[in-house]
């Protein structure tokens, strides 16, 4: 949908679509361990003896937890991640993709396509992530969690099963890209989801290669304590306190936080958007306006700075009005955009390849000058505030 003209896309795609951009690999870390060994004491003597040099310390030999994983065959290949603590074999004519969703804590593997002649067609799809740790959860309580947290449909079953020896919760028929199949695991205190596009059952012409992926990544899935993750970050790490004039916001989905003035209201239909202050003017076909802000996502940009982002759709805004900030730590452009029904003051902030924006509406002091206040007001709370966490996944 747009919003003051400006597209706000949304993060979970529409059912049976799949466009082939590319997938994110995750990087390789490596840390090393050491101990000491205790040095030994002299038995007590008449006279004191010489002071006996200390023994150097010996360091423990660093594990390598490589070879715990399994064996490639002529027909599948090894992914390791020592930074995620996982690896896993599968089919050898699948394809990683580094940018699809860019995160360093989920590889997303694609086999072949439905139709490959088609512009959109939908592919078989295999991703298995790190997503932090897991909060005192179990497998059940961690797939109850995000089942409620991306309001996943009641009606979608669930079971449980084994993988790679622990107990996983599976939710069968999740809506995305054709239907889903994704499992939740806690391991040694940490949250790992394996996700399978499509569900072999609902797409007949790519079941027997959706099967394949599936079980040749669960039968040899093999997990280790992880290397990296220590620049995983979670909302009680950044998100604001609130204050007296002030509400907190949490969008665990999305991955932000953000105060807002406490007399807006959060609008229950839209997710991130604010409104607030008196009624500032009637516009045909829109009814009565009143200010607001609204706090959206717009996708993943690999290695794009937030100028080259909005670059295609110069065109359309106030060029001369773009300035180049920083929210919540991260890189960002601030604009105004003159289309109709009115004028509207926007931002694009990229996180970690991901962007997010910002639209304040109506930005017109002339046409609505009652308005302008709140807007003033409604924008500083929020860009002042606006922090960033991993996306809960």
């Amino acid at each position: 949908m747009t919003v003051g003209g400006m597209p706000l896309a949304e993060v979970a795609p529409q059912r049976g679509r799949f466009t082939r951009i590319s997938l994110a690999v995750a990087i390789l870390l490596t840390a090393a361990l050491a101990c000491s060994l205790p040095g030994s004491e002299q038995p007590p003597t008449a006279i004191e003896p010489s002071p006996t040099p200390a023994s150097p310390a010996t360091p423990s030999p660093v594990p390598d937890s490589s070879s715990q994983c399994p064996a490639e065959t002529a027909d599948t290949r090894l992914y390791l991640s020592l930074r995620n603590g996982f690896c896993f074999l599968y089919p050898a004519h699948f394809e990683l993709r580094p940018d699809f969703e860019p995160s360093e804590d989920l590889v997303t593997l694609v086999g072949p396509l439905a139709d490959p002649q088609a512009q959109e067609t939908i592919g078989v799809v295999l991703q298995v992530a790190f997503n932090g740790p897991s909060d005192g959860m179990g497998s059940n309580q961690y797939a109850a969690r995000w089942r409620e947290i991306h309001q996943a449909p009641s009606d979608v079953p669930a079971y449980a099963e084994t993988i790679a020896g622990r107990p996983a919760r599976t939710l069968n028929g999740l809506p995305g890209f054709g239907l889903q199949r994704k499992s939740f695991l806690v391991v040694d205190n940490f949250r790992y989801s394996i996700t399978l596009v499509p569900v072999p059952e609902d797409f007949p012409v790519l079941a027997q290669e959706a099967t394949l992926a599936w079980e040749t990544a669960t039968s040899s899935l093999i997990f280790f304590p992880p290397q990296g993750g220590q620049d995983y970050v979670q909302a009680e790490q950044v998100c604001p306190q609130e204050t007296a004039e002030s509400r907190l916001y949490i969008n665990l989905k999305d991955g932000y936080c953000l105060l807002y003035p406490a007399d807006f209201e959060p609008d229950q239909s839209f997710p991130g958007s604010f409104t607030g202050g008196p009624v500032v003017g009637v516009v045909e076909g829109w009814g009565e306006i009143r200010t607001s802000l609204t706090f959206g996502t717009f996708g993943a940009f690999p290695g794009s700075s937030a100028r080259e982002v909005l670059a295609p759709r110069l065109e359309f805004i106030d060029a001369a009005s773009v300035q180049d900030t920083s929210m919540g730590g991260a890189q960002a452009v601030v604009f105004r955009d003159p289309r109709e029904p009115w004028a509207s003051r926007q931002a694009m902030i990229v996180y970690r390849d991901f962007v997010y924006t910002i639209v304040a509406q109506p930005w017109e002091p002339e046409r609505f000058p009652s308005g302008i206040e709140y807007l003033d007001r409604v924008w500083d709370t929020v860009t002042g505030s606006v922090a960033f966490f991993n996306r809960w996944n």
